[in-house]
């Protein structure tokens, strides 16, 4: 055997015993829209490490969870994408209040749209009314029928006329956000919401707290920005396209 033949045997063994290359494989779930999603899912605990970082300051822990409640509650009564809901409770026989036990929001909503009963695969709207022109009126007539009037008050629904029967009665509204308590807690306010919040936050303890008025002023600033950017995309995803503030 010549060794021109000799060198073609030994690289072909060669190659035999290379290993193949493997075909890549996409790891489960390496979708970029889930690790976005993922990454947009902030908590309360991110939200608290981060103004404590900007803040440069180790030693307001409990004044930072202050300001971030306090800075939820002065955004939650006004209307964004993110804090309208609609839900359905039913009617009891000779029940007029309807609370938290019936639906679990009631107590929390911030401001009614609209409230529409169900009868006979119709639905048909609530006139919404005050307490004062409820009782009035249950006490000229008291029956039970199907409602046709409500009134929002300490919390609850009041129905009128006292319901008859079963009925499903829908609500469409404004809510305050479930509260945030554990650092792991997330809601639309550690998310969508994150910098107006943290903003706010950083006002609250620039002012009060560490007595650094120039910079407060720098964060209320950021925040008005943030406040105009959440009010802009909920015009964009309303119907309507205009936006109107929720009077207090």
């Amino acid at each position: 055997m010549c060794s021109s033949d000799l060198r073609r045997r030994s690289s072909r063994s060669r190659r035999r015993l290379l290993p193949r290359p493997r075909a890549s494989r996409a790891r489960p779930n390496a979708n970029p829209s889930i690790r976005s999603a993922s990454a947009h899912d902030r908590t309360y605990g991110d939200l608290q490490a981060r103004i404590a970082d900007e803040l440069a300051r180790v030693d307001l822990t409990a004044q930072i969870e202050l300001a971030i409640q306090s800075a939820i509650r002065h955004h939650e009564r006004e209307r964004f994408y993110f804090n309208e809901a609609v839900a359905s409770f039913a009617t009891v026989s000779g029940q007029a209040w309807y609370g938290g036990g019936d639906l679990a929001a009631i107590p929390d909503i911030v401001e009614i749209d609209s409230a529409k009963v169900a009868v006979g695969g119709t639905l048909y709207p609530l006139r919404r009314r005050t307490i004062d022109f409820i009782e009035a009126a249950d006490a000229a007539t008291a029956l039970q029928a199907d409602p046709t009037d409500y009134a929002y008050y300490r919390q609850q629904l009041r129905l009128w006329p006292t319901p008859a029967l079963t009925r499903t009665v829908t609500l469409s509204y404004v809510q305050r956000l479930p509260a945030l308590s554990l650092a792991g807690d997330s809601n639309a306010w550690t998310t969508d919401a994150e910098e107006l919040i943290r903003a706010r936050a950083k006002w609250d303890l620039l002012k009060s707290v560490v007595r650094a008025f120039d910079e407060a002023a720098q964060a209320q600033e950021l925040e008005m920005l943030a406040l105009e950017a959440l009010r802009s995309e909920t015009v964009r995803r309303t119907s309507a396209g205009a936006f109107t503030a929720t009077a207090f």
